[in-house]
């Protein structure tokens, strides 16, 4: 036979078998990663009713996490008081991510809102005292989640699954701030990963998972920084324990309205062998000593800036010199009297500096709005990421919180930081050690000169402008915080997170051995016996040498006495 035309075209039919083998592999591993041959990981998100901003960091985390599907198909079951639901129900029917979203709605928002605003104004009177008023809110949530049927569909779901599969169906709940509604999940249907997407600034309440520093962490809702005088140190020390003691009193309370429908469970809200990922930018926080379940990722929702669509924005940056952006009504709240505010914007008229405002709807009248200067264009939506990155934006006028401070110092933006409520006061304080504008953390002290002196201080400071960019770049050079929060969630569905936990909290010791007072009140004693000691040797020297001065002095007088004879 003539084998001349295979040896021929031997390397021709090699090269078309390699091609085919490879198109072939492609093709399954195209299949593999978007189809649904992926193992499913379902887990259940809870946030704490109120918290808009939180929510659009946490859906911008798992949106990712959707889009980057490798080795892992995720399935999450998102569980929103009605005060959010607008939110969730907005977004996942415009998005509708091929079913990866499972949304439950509980509760009455009128009653929250209303409990939950006489909580905020409870704590901008006292940030201490005023964690009864978000007590209150709490109980009031956990009340109207228990009156749902929720919990019934998800504990059945659970059941269902590991009876006909023998497998769990949630593999992980996961929320933002430690709550009895996220315990009695975890606890009844056995989840065995537990997972917390700590709000910025707010890891003060996870003083049991790590050894919280009050000498240089300051909390929540003082004006204090990482650069506390004594006094200062003394009472952020007192706040921290009096908090702590606010927190067991409230854990009871709640723990009482959960128990009051048929369930036992203890009074510590705090899940162990859990895993905690804070959004705490490098360069943008103070420092923390945090044991290895703590991970700090950077800003979510800053990123580069897209170009900017609406043509009236467009208009106002082109025209003026400067220009001021002011988020979601920020003068509105704080300045109730129109016509100051007014005065503020004819004021930056007449220095050529246009202002972008952003305001919710119904804020302020239209007739109210006709009266402001050419200089002012008014919106009530626009992309905040998108205009502060802008080149020709100059300065940020913001109420502080710590999203849009993120987001203003990742553009090199300085800030004017009106904050004089919650964590705005922390936020304002960091402000200005950084030296990344001008501040206000006292209502009676905004006024329109302050205002319009504080702009003009900023506008004209190359040191805020400087120190902002500086910590810009910091927080661009940082790996992707979306990224890393995928990473720490397929960690834990591979490995889980349990040798991560450091013994002291896995065993639940008490909160004196766990920062070490035990061996310090050792120490004390061993301190007492040595000085005690100490004490015993100078007083035998004393007495001794003081007994041979006095024998001396006894035998010399003898002598002069015998002489005198």
């Amino acid at each position: 036979m003539d084998l001349s035309f295979f040896n021929r075209y031997s390397l021709f039919f090699f090269l078309i078998n390699f091609l085919l083998l490879l198109n072939v592999s492609n093709q399954n591993e195209q299949r593999y990663i978007n189809s649904n041959d992926l193992p499913i990981k379902r887990m259940i998100i809870i946030l704490i009713p109120g918290g808009y901003s939180h929510n659009i960091v946490v859906k911008n985390l798992l949106d990712y996490t959707i889009s980057h599907e490798e080795e892992f198909k995720y399935e999450y079951h998102i569980i929103s008081h009605k005060i959010d639901s607008d939110f969730w129900e907005q977004k996942l029917k415009l998005e509708n991510k091929n079913n990866s979203y499972k949304l439950y709605i509980y509760g009455d928002s009128s009653s929250y809102y209303e409990t939950m605003n006489s909580a905020i104004e409870e704590m901008n009177n006292n940030p201490t005292l005023g964690f009864f008023g978000f007590n209150k809110a709490m109980i009031l949530n956990i009340k109207h989640f228990m009156e749902s049927d929720i919990f019934d569909k998800l504990k059945q779901s659970q059941t269902d699954y590991r009876l006909k599969y023998n497998e769990d169906y949630f593999h992980m709940i996961a929320t933002d701030v430690p709550n009895f509604i996220n315990k009695l999940i975890y606890t009844e249907l056995n989840i065995k990963l537990n997972l917390y997407i700590l709000p910025a600034l707010c890891f003060q309440i996870f003083y049991p998972n790590f050894e919280l520093n009050t000498a240089y962490t300051p909390m929540i809702g003082t004006i204090y920084t990482d650069g506390m005088t004594f006094i200062e140190r003394i009472k952020n020390s007192f706040i921290f324990t009096f908090t702590k003691i606010l927190f067991k009193i409230f854990q009871m309370y709640q723990t009482q309205i959960i128990n009051s429908y048929g369930y036992d469970l203890d009074n510590n809200i705090h899940i162990y062998n859990s895993f905690h990922i804070i959004q705490y930018p490098l360069g943008l926080s103070y420092p923390l000593s945090l044991p290895p379940n703590f991970a700090l990722i950077g800003s979510v929702t800053s990123k580069p800036a897209e170009k900017i669509e609406d043509k009236n924005i467009e208009n106002i940056l082109n025209k003026y010199k400067k220009n001021i952006y002011i988020s979601n009504g920020t003068l509105i709240k704080i300045i109730l009297e129109i016509n100051d505010i007014i005065k503020i914007f004819k004021y930056l008229e007449s220095e050529n500096i246009g202002v972008i405002l952003s305001l919710r709807k119904n804020e302020l009248t239209e007739e109210q709005i006709k009266n402001f200067p050419n200089n002012v264009y008014v919106t009530n939506w626009l992309e905040q990421n998108n205009i502060l990155g802008d080149k020709r934006i100059n300065l940020f006028v913001t109420h502080g919180g710590f999203n849009s401070v993120q987001e203003s110092v990742y553009h090199g933006k300085p800030m004017v930081v009106l904050g004089v409520s919650l964590d705005h006061f922390n936020v304002a304080s960091f402000v200005k050690s950084k030296k990344l504008g001008e501040i206000f953390q006292n209502k009676n002290l905004i006024n329109t000169e302050n205002i319009i002196s504080a702009i003009k201080k900023v506008l004209n400071s190359e040191e805020y402008k400087n120190n902002a960019e500086k910590i810009g770049k910091i927080m661009k050079s940082t790996k992707n915080p979306r990224e890393e929060f995928k990473y720490w969630i397929d960690y834990g569905f591979k490995f889980g997170y349990q040798h991560l936990e450091i013994n002291s909290y896995k065993y639940k010791y008490s909160w004196i051995i766990v920062n070490g007072y035990d061996i310090a009140f050792i120490w004390i004693i061993i301190f007492i016996i040595i000085i005690h000691i100490i004490k015993r040797i100078y007083n035998c020297i004393h007495d001794c040498l003081c007994g041979k001065c006095e024998n001396k002095h006894k035998i010399k007088s003898r002598i002069n006495h015998y002489k005198f004879d």
